[in-house]
């Protein structure tokens, strides 16, 4: 299977009674083959029932997002229930209702945390200043309303301040005003700030407390208590105690609560997605008399499954195949066999493919996983990236979501390409910088050559891997140009077929002289005893390359046919990123390994004990050989992937492949096997 072919589809209209427009919408989208494209207005009365409708859903949605505010972090729901159409509108109510009322509960438990919360903060400076003024024998049976009151003339207040600042808040003070107050500084060892106690008129301890917080003091609001320091302390103890236990309570009922409506919020973003889809779908219809219409794409290969379905959930129906709006290209719906689909995410980065023109993902599938292969061809190398991808990567915390589809893609995607890396990396005999040889019996590791004799593909030899990837290029750039050439015969373009043939003239004879003539390589018979008749053949080749190109693009034929001869050339000798990023990741890996070896032969020959400089040695060589060795791993793994990518991209699929279609996409329900829910 080289390329597909999109799924072919058909332009239908869906006629039935007005007063069963709502039943038609939820069998087309439990149904979920209908891509929509016309859509029929309603009337001013069935209008104001939608507006409702909007209303309660944008209650819903407002009940949704409020949640998202409140709850700290996101929780993954795993969803286990079918939600079919016609229970969306009960789902609607019954979650709306359901949501607002445990919105309430959630944000008073919410309010009074952040309230206790407060309450502990001040209670504990308040506590602070409190211990600090119990260890003075001075003020620990003082009376509270003696060191903290305000009245309309005198005033007293307890000022809480560092240690180290106390000298510089004593400098701010004029002189006059430390004569007008009372001014006494307590401290005490083991507490690293200090609390003033400011007495005298009301403005002067006023001015003295504005010096203080400027440089840092703050104000001990403590209540004015006709009781002793010591009493307040005892009783703000318990208090503090109290509120603490408070605290944990809420919390714990707060988060008791989330988990209870967790199912719930994760299926009214399911619903309000679902039903906002529908509302749009009949707020934007057409109306005619007695019927409406719903007018879309369907895949062929439902159309008559369609029909039996809908007519056995509306009586009342009529479906007709239609011709398309004159403005309306069928949408692209992909149809690649199970182990192709994962390529798709790449073929979506390019383009989709319109409906008239071949999808690519077969050829990417292969070109990507040969590419990759054998510039990241390494035993370990690949087995380490199975492992990461397949049983260690969902644990790190870096995949928001495991269960998206796109996820589980991509997982599938890099499983295949790990894989054809342990495949090239046996057939290169490469592992991690060393090669295995079989010496009298015995298995050995060692360092690879240049042409390792139990390879049976010598990659690590760079001659010949440059030349494996200069004839691979060559290979895959005129598969594009064979796609090309048949798309060009369908589209009927006579200038571009001849200007082909005349181009594939010009590599069937040109190849051969250049390697004679050029590079003075034997050809073999009877090719090497006609050498000079190539020359003809490149002529004709170039006179019909010519010819197309002035009969497709007229004056300007006579300078595009110099780019198909050039572009040749450096099409193919992109290729040879190949042998120089495998070669790369290899050469790093044997130069970390004697590094890593190296460093551990020197600090075991440091040690005169035998044994304890081996144990050392051997730990050295891991502690550097290990992370070096994943570095070049990570680096073997984004260069490979990316310079895969880069000759699917720029050397191949342009040639042949347009990627401006549309993506069929069925007006249906999409439940996730997880939602994820609250705010980042």
């Amino acid at each position: 299977m080289i390329v597909s072919t999109p799924e072919k589809v058909v332009y239908v209209r869906i006629l039935t009674e007005k007063k069963l427009t709502k039943k038609l919408l939820e069998a087309l989208q439990s149904a979920g083959s209908l891509h929509p494209e016309l859509l029929t207005e309603v009337s001013e009365k069935d209008r104001e029932a939608l507006l409702k409708e909007a209303e309660r859903l944008h209650e819903l949605e407002r009940v949704l997002n409020e949640f998202n505010s409140i709850i700290p972090k996101q929780i993954l729901v795993k969803l286990d229930c079918e939600i079919s159409a016609s229970r969306l509108h009960d789902y609607l109510l019954s979650l709306s209702n359901k949501l607002s009322e445990a919105l309430q509960q959630a944000k008073g438990i919410k309010a009074r945390i952040e309230q206790v919360t407060e309450e502990i903060a001040k209670s504990k400076e308040i506590l602070q200043a409190l211990l600090i003024l119990s260890t003075n024998s001075k003020y620990s049976n003082a009376f509270i309303d003696n060191i903290s009151f305000t009245g309309s003339i005198v005033a007293a207040r307890t000022i809480l301040l560092e240690k180290e600042i106390i000298n510089s808040f004593l400098a701010e003070l004029p002189e006059d005003l430390k004569q007008r107050v009372v001014l006494d500084v307590v401290s005490s060892k083991g507490y690293g700030k200090a609390v003033i106690i400011v007495a005298g008129t009301r403005s002067d301890v006023e001015a003295t407390i504005e010096i203080a917080t400027s440089v840092g003091g703050k104000v001990i609001e403590i209540p004015e208590k006709h009781t002793t320091v010591l009493k307040f302390l005892e009783r703000l103890r318990v208090r503090v105690n109290m509120l603490h236990r408070e605290l944990s309570k809420l919390r714990d009922n707060f988060e008791k609560l989330i988990n209870k409506v967790s199912k719930d919020l994760a299926l009214g973003k399911v619903v309000a997605t679902a039903y906002k889809d529908r509302l749009q779908v009949l707020l934007s219809a057409l109306k005619g008399r007695y019927l409406v219409a719903v007018e879309g794409w369907v895949p062929l290969s439902n159309r008559k499954w369609l029909e039996d379905f809908l007519y056995s959930n509306l009586k009342y129906v009529y479906i007709v195949d239609s011709p398309p709006p004159p403005n309306k290209t069928p949408p692209t719906k992909l149809k690649n066999p199970r182990i192709f689909r994962p390529y798709e995410i790449i073929t979506k980065i390019y383009g989709i493919p319109n409906y008239n023109e071949y999808d690519p993902t077969p050829l990417i599938a292969y070109s990507l996983t040969l590419f990759f292969g054998l510039m990241f061809a390494d035993v370990i190398y690949g087995a380490t990236m199975f492992i990461i991808i397949n049983y260690l990567l969902e644990k790190t915390g870096f995949i928001e979501n495991p269960y998206s589809e796109g996820y589980k893609l991509f997982k599938r995607l890099c499983t295949y390409l790990s894989l054809s890396s342990i495949f090239f990396g046996l057939l290169s005999n490469s592992f991690a910088g060393y090669s295995i040889v079989l010496n009298d019996g015995r298995i050995s590791f060692v360092k690879p050559s240049g042409s390792m004799p139990q390879s049976l593909l010598p990659l690590l030899n760079p001659m010949f891997f440059i030349s494996f990837a200069i004839i691979l290029g060559l290979i895959h750039v005129n598969i594009a140009h064979i796609l090309s050439f048949i798309k060009y015969v369908k589209q009927r373009n006579k200038g571009e077929v001849i200007s082909k043939i005349g181009f594939f003239t010009i590599e069937l004879f040109g190849i051969p002289y250049v390697l004679y003539k050029l590079l003075n390589i034997n050809l073999p018979e009877p090719l090497s005893s006609y050498t000079n008749y190539l020359l003809y053949g490149i002529v004709v080749g170039l006179s019909l390359l010519i010819a197309g190109k002035l009969i497709a693009y007229r004056a300007l034929g006579s300078l595009f046919w110099l780019f198909d001869i050039t572009g040749l050339l450096g099409d193919v000798m992109s290729y040879t990123r190949l042998a120089g990023i495998g070669l790369a990741t290899s050469l790093l890996a044997q130069n970390f390994n004697t590094l890593s070896l190296g460093l551990g032969s020197a600090i075991s020959s440091m040690v005169p004990i035998h044994v304890l400089g081996l144990i050392l040695g051997v730990i050295a060589t891991l502690i550097v050989m290990i992370p070096a060795n994943l570095l070049n791993m990570a680096f073997g793994i984004i260069g490979a992937f990316v310079h895969s990518l880069r000759l699917c991209f720029v050397e191949f699929l342009p040639k042949f492949y347009e990627g401006d279609g549309r993506e069929f996409q069925p007006f249906t329900i999409k439940v996730k096997d997880a939602i994820l829910i609250g705010s980042r």
